[in-house]
């Protein structure tokens, strides 16, 4: 639901199809999965990720905008100022290995996302107050780390602990993060924390797949009993 309208997608054999309140407003050649979507005063724009997971797409009312064929999109699409942007990764390939390289699109400009030399892997990016925040793996710290412009904390995790996503939230004037951890492999559960100070640590086998936040209060939809295999 976006400004009181509900928004909805499907695909068809061939195409994917954008419906508001019932009623079809567009569609386009190529079977995508809908990420995520954000209505400005003139146009809708979509994130979508492709059937087979090879690459996504940034469409403005169905015409692409940025498409790439390899990748990952993180994140959700944001407003900045009277434009939109997101953020995406791509893996590039050095005397060191595969590497991980972090963008932001905006206006039609792609702009690389200069994170820390020791970070291995960002699960998210967003804007926060106009600042770019993210969680991230650092190389010699087994807890995740959360870079909000200049400043870096550590996310306290239990002993054992290993994060398998996260992902960030806003709260006001202060940032969230939602993790899903585990500690022996099979059994898994979410923890919260706001402005890197732990918030909330679910019974293990609940984890979280919905979240929104109101009244400086955070609201959460959980799974039960998640379990691999």
């Amino acid at each position: 639901i976006i400004d009181g309208h509900l928004y909805t997608d499907f695909t068809t054999d061939s195409g994917t199809v954008i419906k508001k309140d019932g009623k079809e407003i567009f569609r386009y050649d190529g079977r995508e999965m809908i990420a995520d979507m954000t209505v400005t005063q003139d146009h809708i724009y979509t994130l979508g990720i492709s059937r087979n997971r090879t690459g996504f797409s940034l469409r403005r009312d169905g015409n692409i905008e940025l498409k790439k064929t390899s990748g990952r999109a993180i994140g959700r699409i944001h407003r900045k100022d009277s434009s939109v942007c997101f953020f995406f990764s791509e893996v590039i390939t050095s005397p060191d290995g595969n590497i991980e390289r972090y963008w932001q699109y905006s206006d039609g400009n792609e702009m690389q996302v200069a994170v820390r030399e020791d970070i291995r892997k960002v699960w998210d990016i967003t804007l926060h107050n106009g600042q770019i925040c993210y969680v991230a793996q650092m190389t010699g710290i087994g807890a995740p780390v959360l870079v909000n412009g200049a400043q870096m904390k550590t996310l306290n995790t239990p002993p054992g602990a290993k994060i398998i996503s996260c992902t960030l939230f806003p709260i006001g004037d202060s940032i969230g993060v939602e993790a899903v951890c585990t500690t022996d492999g099979t059994t898994f559960y979410s923890e919260l924390w706001i402005d890197a100070q732990s918030y909330h640590r679910f019974t293990s086998g609940h984890t979280v797949s919905g979240l929104c936040t109101w009244d400086k209060g955070v609201y959460c939809i959980l799974n039960s009993n998640m379990e691999t295999g």
